[in-house]
C-alpha cells in the first residue's frame, strides 16, 4: 500500500466502525451524521475506501426508509470503485433490501460473479418477480453449479410456483 492508501485506511476504520455500531444500536440518525462527517474527510481517499463508506451509508439509509438517498449513495459507491461497491460490502440481509435495479450495473460490470445473480434474484423475489428471480438463480447455477444458496433459492421459487398453480 502507498502512504496515502495506508493513511486513508487508518482514517477510515475507527469512524466507520463507530458509524456502523451506532446504526446497529438503532441510532441511525446519529450514524448517518457520522457517515456524513467521515465522507467529507475522505474526499481524496482511494476509491475503495469511499466505496465502502458510501455503501455502508446506503444500507443505513435503507433502514430509515430513505430509498432515494440509498440509491444515490450506491451510485456514488459504484463511481468510486465498482468492485468494492458490488462485491465488497453488505450482508445478504441488507443486500436483499435493495431494489433489483441496483444490481443491474453490478451484473453488467461483473457478469461472471454468481453471487450478484443470487443477490438480484433475492431482490427480485422480494419485489414480487418470481420469474426474474428464477432466471437469476438459474444463471447463478450456470456460473457456479455447486452454489447451495442459488439451488435452495431456485427450489423455493419453483415450489412457490407449484403451490400457485391451479
Amino acid at each position: 500500500l502507498s502512504v496515502a492508501e495506508s493513511l486513508a485506511l487508518e482514517l477510515e476504520q475507527q469512524p466507520l466502525r463507530e458509524a456502523i455500531a451506532l446504526a446497529r444500536a438503532g441510532k441511525r440518525k446519529e450514524a448517518l451524521s457520522r457517515f456524513d462527517r467521515g465522507l467529507i474527510l475522505l474526499r481524496g481517499a482511494p476509491g475503495t475506501v469511499r466505496a465502502r463508506w458510501f455503501s455502508a451509508r446506503a444500507f443505513v439509509r435503507l433502514r430509515v426508509r430513505d430509498e432515494a438517498g440509498a440509491h444515490a449513495d450506491f451510485v456514488q459507491a459504484l463511481a468510486a470503485d465498482a468492485r468494492t461497491a458490488c462485491l465488497g460490502v453488505g450482508d445478504l440481509q441488507d443486500r436483499g433490501r435493495l431494489e433489483p435495479s441496483y444490481f443491474d450495473p453490478c451484473v453488467d460490470r461483473f457478469p461472471e460473479e454468481d453471487s450478484l445473480r443470487v443477490d438480484r434474484g433475492v431482490a427480485r423475489f422480494q419485489a414480487g418477480d418470481p420469474a426474474g428471480a428464477e432466471s437469476d438463480f438459474r444463471a447463478a447455477l450456470l456460473l457456479k453449479p455447486d452454489s447451495k444458496f442459488a439451488a435452495m433459492s431456485l427450489a423455493s421459487v419453483l415450489k412457490g410456483r407449484q403451490k400457485a398453480a391451479p
